[in-house]
């Protein structure tokens, strides 16, 4: 069985990555018509291009690789049927989900590397993404090396730190929050119009002072804080997206959103759904092999239609769980996961109609 199993899974990995060069090919053709006038325009060099889309790469992969393990998943399934392959070894007493075992194996590697490289390597290529095309190419103000905005920092003591805007380099914020939180419980909050660096520690200008405890509120025009630890180093942070972080800086994010009393249902569904898409490699091997393990449907032009066709459902049902758990209509858990309990439930499904 074991010289089978090598069978299945070469064939299954060579098919997917013709898959996934066709699919990585489609959206930088797209994407390239889309951002062709901002190349023109902004006399953008070949390099610059070629740099942009090769950063851009890694986050294509997440997006496309489940689909191109469905391709794969019926390419392969369909050959083995289409050449009576499959036949054979069904009439040596194997049943179908025997023979898909290395294929489901398959895509739970997958879905753990995936899981892997989305959380170490896409962050970094899409933040270089993004700057490559604001400052190289559209060549926009270069305060981004400069100036982070909508910075939360989780300080020492249990002081939560938010400011909308940060410079780098001049070391002061403006629209300063600072609170202490304990077990949920704030025990008083800061105030200031701005916060700056002065002689080894941190002066908060105009702004006040309120004690949960005493309902004392004070206001000050100039306030030094020698007991706050934090340095310039920690609000040194660019400002990052949801998008742009990886599971446990999103998941940090989030924590210190809540306990300053921000709305967080859009970046909690953010948060799910970067532990939910991975996973998705391994539930829609489950979907193609019984669709593809009839001879009537082994044919390469109705393995491509009926490719697109879940593809589609599967985009369309991806921005309506997104619009969802964006808005908080849907917890974030259940907008994440609900197309991976759908589609999971049809593949069972599927192989417990499939001929025995």
């Amino acid at each position: 069985m074991r010289v089978l199993d090598r069978y299945l899974t070469f064939k299954f990995l060579r098919a997917l990555g013709y898959s996934l060069l066709v699919f990585i090919a489609i959206y930088v053709i797209v994407d390239v018509v889309e951002h062709l006038d901002t190349f023109v325009d902004a006399q953008a060099t070949a390099g610059q291009v070629v740099r942009y889309y090769l950063n851009y790469v890694p986050a294509i992969i997440v997006l496309t690789v489940p689909m191109a393990v469905l391709m794969s998943t019926l390419f392969t399934v369909g050959a083995l049927s289409k050449s009576n392959e499959l036949l054979a070894m069904r009439s040596s007493g194997l049943s179908l989900w025997r023979i898909s075992l290395p294929l489901l194996g398959a895509g739970m590697v997958l879905s753990m590397t995936l899981l892997v490289f989305a959380e170490w390597v896409v962050p970094h290529t899409d933040q270089e993404r993004a700057d490559i095309l604001n400052l190289e190419i559209e060549k926009k103000q270069s305060d981004r090396r400069t100036i982070a905005y909508h910075v939360y920092i989780q300080g020492q003591d249990h002081r939560i730190f938010r400011l909308e805007r940060y410079d780098l380099t001049q070391k002061r914020g403006w629209a300063v929050l600072v609170q202490a939180i304990d077990e949920s419980r704030v025990l008083w909050t800061v105030r200031a119009d701005e916060i700056r660096w002065a002689d080894s520690l941190w002066v908060l200008m105009r702004g006040e002072v309120r004690t949960f405890e005493s309902e004392v509120w004070t206001p000050f025009d100039s306030l030094a804080r020698p007991d706050w630890t934090e340095t310039p180093h920690d609000f040194s942070q660019r400002d990052k997206s949801p998008e742009n972080m990886g599971y446990r800086d999103l998941r940090e994010y989030i924590q210190v959103m809540e306990r300053s009393g921000k709305d967080a249902s859009r970046e909690k569904f953010k948060l799910q759904f970067k532990l939910a898409l991975p996973f998705m490699c391994l539930i829609i091997v489950m979907v193609g092999v019984p669709i593809a393990s009839s001879p009537k449907r082994a044919g390469v032009a109705l393995s491509f239609g009926i490719a697109s066709g879940i593809a589609i459902v599967y985009i369309f049902l991806l921005r309506v769980m997104e619009s969802l758990g964006n808005k908080g209509d849907l917890p974030p858990v259940l907008a994440a996961w609900s197309m991976n309990v759908v589609f999971l439930l049809v593949g069972l499904g599927l192989f417990m109609s499939a001929r025995k």
